[in-house]
């Protein structure tokens, strides 16, 4: 892989599945010099336990050492780009060492990349550990394997699954495949499309109109909502992602947008008909409620206190769900 990354000269899904080897590859190889081409100068990396590295602190992770990969495998279950960003989930692999304390394991993954000038580079990846999924998902990652799945080793899955039948293995204990948590389904409302009007609290018509589409990513431990907005003459489209944090019992989020260079924070509480987002980055908060029956909702943003100013616009919202799914 060139210093450049995978053009837009190429499919872009071609492009995308080329930019997906490269990482896995590198991460397996421990190649900071290639991740270094390969992430976006924000890049953004949330972690299994919450930590969330910049692209210096994710590369320093193999620069110093810390991170020993005996095996890395990326396994993609869904693939979607739309206009210029791509989001890629899928399950990762890993038999490793950080700090010399074992850190192996199955992770839900999600990729997000962008295109920029020309060419695609991850902005974000968000990790989530899946209890006991290594050993129950891939036997091949048994303890008698480890010492033979070396880094960057281009091993087919069927020929080390040969391999091992002769060779002493542990038992396997049967073992539940992981599952979304229950408070996820607080979305279940959400899913579908949506029809979305507002105004400006300045305007004496309504100058905001869109649609929103929410769907559960595959797997069911993350919720993806797409956006087109005309939004006082701007045309605004973006992805955002949102996962679930049992520590705080809300959902935090990340939005890629044509209106921000950066990826957005946010974080979204629901309580019964009740709804709430906020984010510290942007210093504003919506409020919204949704009908009893759940086809309408209407709500607001609001700055923050002491946040007001030209870019944070006061606004208010309401919708439906669209007469007809796209």
């Amino acid at each position: 892989m060139s210093s450049d990354g995978p053009r837009a000269t190429v499919a872009p899904m071609k492009a995308i599945e080329a930019l997906l080897r490269a990482w896995s590859d590198a991460e397996a190889c421990g190649d900071a010099a290639a991740l270094d081409a390969l992430l976006a100068a924000d890049f953004r990396g949330d972690g299994p336990l919450g930590h969330v590295l910049d692209k210096d602190r994710w590369l320093d992770r193999h620069r110093r050492g810390d991170l020993t990969v005996d095996s890395s495998v990326w396994a993609a279950d869904d693939v979607r780009v739309t206009n210029r960003t791509a989001v890629a989930s899928g399950i990762q692999f890993l038999v490793a060492r950080y700090r010399g304390e074992d850190c192996s394991g199955a992770f839900a993954c999600t990729v997000v990349a962008v295109l920029r000038d020309g060419r695609w580079t991850i902005v974000n990846l968000q990790l989530g550990h899946l209890p006991g999924a290594i050993s129950a998902s891939w036997p091949m990652f048994g303890a008698g394997r480890r010492a033979k799945l070396r880094a960057g080793s281009r091993v087919k899955e069927e020929q080390v699954m040969a391999s091992n039948q002769s060779e002493p293995q542990e038992e396997l204990q049967p073992q539940a495949p992981p599952q979304p948590d229950p408070a996820l389904k607080k979305f279940d409302r959400f899913i579908g499309t949506w029809d979305v009007q507002g105004r400006t609290l300045d305007a004496d018509v309504d100058n905001v109109s869109g649609r929103l589409t929410v769907e559960r990513l595959p797997g069911g431990f993350f919720v993806q909502q797409r956006v087109e907005f005309d939004f006082v003459g701007y045309d605004v489209k973006g992805v955002e992602l949102i996962g679930y944090d049992p520590a705080t019992g809300t959902f935090p989020s990340t939005a890629y947008t044509n209106a921000s260079p950066v990826p957005l924070p946010y974080r979204w509480s629901i309580e019964g008909d009740e709804l709430t987002i906020t984010t510290e980055m942007l210093g504003a908060t919506f409020h919204g409620r949704w009908s009893e029956d759940g086809s309408t909702f209407s709500g607001g943003w609001r700055p923050d206190p002491g946040r007001e100013g030209p870019g944070n616009v006061a606004y208010d919202i309401w919708g439906g769900r669209a007469a007809r799914e796209p």
